[in-house]
């Protein structure tokens, strides 16, 4: 699923995104992790990475890890995540990394979703998060309870 970067940050602190590059038939031609993606006045994003470009359009797509992978694919992940074994215990395993990397023999569609990607990257998030989500159950974008057919 690729998202929206407007649709995939809430509040202002920095956080890491996957910028999709992708074809006009869909098709996913590359990841680019940019880090210290943070929201700027005008509407767009800057990016106090070093990479260029120095700001994103607020409808590039951007990837939240919401995959959907084949069996075939666990071998790429279960080498990758290997490959960490001895990595620091700061070291994280970027999915997107992962997928970028293996473009030359796997073939991924980027399916644009549509709505917001909420989270809690930073703990400021966590009243922005609350604040989102009573608004959407509010405009019944959302139920205000979630599996109630469980009960």
């Amino acid at each position: 699923m690729g998202f929206r970067l407007a649709d995939a940050v809430i509040g202002s602190s920095p956080v890491t995104r996957g910028i999709c590059r992708v074809g006009e038939d869909g098709t996913l031609l590359g990841v680019d992790e940019r880090l210290q993606v943070t929201p700027t006045p005008e509407g767009g994003f800057a990016v106090g990475d070093g990479k260029e470009p120095a700001t994103l359009s607020p409808d590039v797509r951007v990837s939240m890890n919401l995959w959907g992978f084949t069996p075939a694919f666990h071998k790429t992940l279960q080498a990758a995540m290997d490959a960490a074994v001895d990595a620091s215990e700061e070291a994280e395993v970027l999915l997107p990394e992962v997928v970028a990397s293996s473009l030359a023999s796997s073939t991924f569609l980027v399916l644009p979703a549509h709505g917001r990607c909420i989270g809690v990257t930073h703990p400021d998030d966590l009243a922005l998060v609350q604040a989102e989500l009573n608004r959407q159950v509010a405009a019944g974008e959302r139920p205000a309870g979630l599996w109630t057919f469980l009960n």
